[in-house]
């Protein structure tokens, strides 16, 4: 008969290390930055009628950023996924571009999120 696990090792399995922590709360800073953006294009836009440019967007080079320098996979793709929530026809053009890139990458599922993204898009 196979060995069974006690409580306290079924716990330790479940147990989220400090480090998996940070990189899932930069997950959640990802998502919430380009909430915030959008809500920040919307509003200017409905008040004067114009676009803030993404790169005066606030948070979006953190974005950009992060995409390309994290090493964590999961990270990547929130990018990747913020990106692409923050996307509108203005912006497509330049959001394209960065995930072209992101699209190369040598991490498989990084590679098809952004592809996956560039559909979306396109």
């Amino acid at each position: 008969s196979g060995q069974q696990i006690s409580d306290a090792e079924k716990a330790l399995a479940t147990t989220i290390t400090p480090m998996e922590q940070a990189e899932r709360n930069k997950e959640y800073a990802l998502y919430t930055m380009a909430i915030l953006a959008k809500v920040y294009t919307d509003e200017v836009q409905n008040y004067t009628g114009s676009v803030v440019p993404l790169t005066d967007l606030p948070g979006v080079s953190d974005i950009v950023n992060t995409l390309r320098k994290s090493k964590n996979t999961g990270v990547k793709i929130a990018a990747i996924d913020a990106l692409r929530y923050l996307n509108r026809p203005e912006y497509s053009k330049d959001i394209s571009s960065i995930l072209e890139i992101a699209a190369n990458e040598k991490d498989p599922l990084v590679a098809r999120a952004a592809a996956a993204a560039l559909n979306t898009i396109k």
